[in-house]
């Protein structure tokens, strides 16, 4: 049997593919912060979706080991969405500002 945790980065690179294809006004209504449902007591999965200015919005989605001892580890994906539609993936670097 699978750990949660060992599935986390699936699940992770999933859900981020599925907020690729949402329009940018249905991100832009999102809230800052939310935890996702498919959080347990094993993992917490968190999406930021951070409005850069009125035609870009950056989406980072992390899972967050929540039962390890010691420092949980952290998996992340994101991009940044101009209002056309334009899609870039966001570096590391940038990525770990949200974990």
């Amino acid at each position: 049997m699978t750990s949660a945790w060992e599935g986390a980065p699936n699940l992770v690179d999933e859900k981020i593919q599925s907020f690729r294809q949402a329009p940018f006004d249905h991100l832009t209504k999102r809230p800052y912060r939310s935890e996702l449902p498919d959080s347990n007591g094993e993992v917490g999965y968190t999406l930021y979706v951070d409005r850069l200015s009125q035609f870009s919005v950056r989406v980072v989605l992390q899972a967050r080991e929540l039962t390890r001892g010691g420092e949980p580890r952290v998996f992340a994906h994101g991009f940044d969405m101009q209002k056309n539609g334009d899609l870039s993936d966001i570096p590391a670097n940038v990525l770990w500002e949200y974990c």
